[in-house]
């Protein structure tokens, strides 16, 4: 990974000073060739810019308390590979539940490519043949505004799933019965478990999931048993 700083007066490399909550732009590149123009351009608009060259450290580093994008710089030569590396760099995104538009810059102009990139996960195409560096960076920040609104309900989204996987196979099973509506009653005659059972394993579901109501509970059985899996 490489870190991009540049000082006030853009003389010397030093570091900058952000805001707390600054989004950040995650720039995953095929080779250290390539134009830094439009790094420059985001980080003079108050954006932080790290550079990775696999898409796994990109993963490792996306930091969930602030807006991210993925910037991903395609050559020519990488065309071959783009289909391995956007389906699964958009898969993982999703599994992880990261509010992460993926972006492609292209160096060349070349429609059926920036179409198959589309088709294979990509949320956008920019190139330096279509726009100058300002309206690419306008673009980046439109997409980071997009991630902000997502990042919230993402976030509570991969908590709720952190905290159900706690819970062991037989109480998450009372738990999809709590969310499908069914009284303590209803649960220990369908699972043939004592009423007093059904009732601890209630209050520690209420207790593991961090619920402050009933209904807060139900919200989150919801977030976490959508059909998204965490990996890890």
């Amino acid at each position: 990974m490489r870190h991009h700083l540049i000082s006030a007066d853009k003389q010397t490399a030093d570091t900058v000073t952000y805001n707390e909550s600054a989004p950040r732009v995650y720039v995953l590149v095929e080779s250290l060739d390539y134009d830094n123009a439009l790094t420059m351009s985001l980080q003079s608009r108050g954006i932080i810019v790290d550079t990775y060259f696999r898409s796994e450290q990109v993963l490792a580093s996306f930091d969930r308390s602030r807006a991210g994008c993925i910037l991903l710089l395609l050559e020519e030569s990488g065309v071959r590979s783009a289909k391995e590396l956007l389906t699964d760099l958009k898969s993982s995104v999703e599994s992880l539940c990261l509010s992460a538009p993926i972006i492609v810059y292209m160096n060349y102009p070349n429609l059926p490519a920036a179409l198959n990139y589309l088709r294979y996960g990509a949320d956008d195409i920019i190139g330096k043949f279509t726009r100058d560096k300002s309206e690419l960076t306008d673009v980046i920040l439109s997409w980071l505004e997009k991630s902000e609104r997502k990042r919230q309900r993402l976030n509570s989204k991969y908590e709720a799933k952190q905290l159900f996987k706690q819970l062991s196979p037989p109480v998450q099973e009372t738990a999809r019965l709590v969310y499908q509506g069914l009284t303590n009653n209803d649960i220990a005659a369908a699972s043939g478990r004592k009423l007093r059972t059904v009732e601890n394993r209630r209050s520690m579901i209420m207790k593991t999931m961090k619920a402050k109501s009933f209904a807060d509970l139900i919200q989150k059985l919801g977030l976490a048993m959508e059909d998204v899996p965490v990996l890890g």
